[in-house]
């Protein structure tokens, strides 16, 4: 019986897996768009390979991936071309060779509007501040 718990633990801690994956930050400069995703209870390590943003009705590759670790949580930081706009975004991650999508725009919207309460619509308009 013990062999078999032991045996078990092992298969689980082998296997690999995904927590929650949540909107973080949005930062954006003169040429690219900058999206923090981060990803809670992970056991391991687990760096993104590919990343595209769909937004708009148009698809956008990756242009930088940077991977951390901090506090038993992944954290993954996606540069892509800049976008003027925010409307139906959706990310899209390929961690262990496993595609993982998340619904970013509904987590993007309750963020400008906590900062924003003015803005209303279905549309982030994002704009550098001076």
């Amino acid at each position: 019986m013990r062999q078999l718990i032991i045996a078990i633990l092992c298969i689980m801690t082998a296997l690999p897996s995904f927590g929650e994956l949540k909107f973080k930050m949005l930062e954006s400069n003169d040429s690219t768009t900058v999206i923090t995703l981060k990803e809670k209870n992970m056991r391991k390590k687990a760096p993104a390979t590919t990343s595209k943003l769909y937004n708009d009705g148009a698809t956008y590759e990756a242009i930088e991936i940077k991977n951390s670790y901090e506090n038993c949580c992944n954290v993954y930081k996606v540069a892509f071309p800049k976008q003027s706009v925010l409307n139906n975004t959706r990310i899209e991650l390929t961690i262990d060779k496993k595609t993982i999508t998340e619904e970013i725009w509904e987590q993007i919207s309750k963020a400008a509007l906590r900062h924003y309460p003015h803005l209303n619509g279905s549309q982030v308009l994002i704009i550098k501040p001076e």
